[in-house]
């Protein structure tokens, strides 16, 4: 349908731009966070621009002052990110400066590499000692588990799966990933049904953190889901170290207790 309507006038064509805008509107309200804003307000950001130009971009035209109306993406970009800013000045304007000038690659920027993968920390302390960690936990996974075994990635509750590190795949190529939740979303992972705890016995080690325990939000992410995933790592996993942020599990017949 969208690429049908994109053959039609240009009308047509910012109508399927701003539909699409208002699809995509919920998820940029759901969590208003710098990835949010940019993987996902960018469009909606994107079309009120282009929707407040066009008409703004003939008004200056009428004006006897020549080719003012070529200022008007400009002042329409001004307006729609300075309405932005006075709506929600905290989060909007706080994590716009950061996306337009955050410099994960830096020379000041914390980073951990791993077998030739570079991941960005950020800065200050909290970043030096996040890497402390990973670089330990790594390491320890490394010396546990052999290239082409089952790694999974997740929250140390399963009943309520709101968010994974991803980036722990990213750090070990060798290991193949134990799940096809490889980012977790609350209400599917979690839901009965969902194929998780038959995926988790087949993995040969576990990175489960208890970084999103806390996690507090309006919505249903707060309740806990399915029991069967939590089950079958009490039952068959046993903890054999890692860090304070994120634990190593692995089969317990493997490691020997139980």
């Amino acid at each position: 349908m969208v690429a049908w309507r994109w053959r039609g006038s240009a009308r047509s064509r910012l109508v399927t731009m701003a539909l699409v805008g208002v699809g995509l509107f919920p998820m940029v309200l759901q969590r208003p966070s710098p990835n949010h804003l940019k993987f996902v307000g960018a469009w909606t950001v994107a079309v009120c621009v282009v929707a407040l130009a066009e008409p703004l971009g003939r008004h200056l035209g009428r004006l006897p002052v020549r080719h003012l109306n070529h200022s008007a993406p400009l002042v329409a970009l001004a307006v729609v990110l300075g309405g932005l800013v006075a709506l929600a000045p905290h989060h909007i304007g706080r994590y716009t400066a950061e996306v337009f000038t955050d410099g994960p690659l830096n020379r000041s920027s914390i980073t951990v590499t791993h077998d030739s993968r570079t991941l960005p920390l950020g800065r200050g302390p909290g970043a030096k000692s996040a890497a402390r960690e990973i670089g330990g936990l790594v390491a320890l996974v490394d010396a546990l588990t052999r290239p082409g075994e089952r790694v999974f990635v997740g929250p140390a509750d399963l009943t309520r799966t709101n968010y994974s590190d991803t980036f722990i795949y990213f750090l070990l190529p060798d290991l193949v990933p134990a799940s096809r939740h490889i980012e977790m979303n609350p209400g599917l992972a979690n839901r009965p049904g969902s194929g998780l705890a038959n995926e988790l016995l087949s993995a040969d080690v576990l990175i489960l953190t208890n970084r999103f325990d806390g996690w507090s939000e309006p919505n249903s992410s707060t309740e806990p889901g399915d029991p069967a995933a939590a089950a079958v790592v009490a039952m068959y996993f046993c903890d054999v170290g890692g860090t304070a942020t994120w634990r190593v599990l692995t089969p317990c017949d493997r490691s020997g207790d139980r």
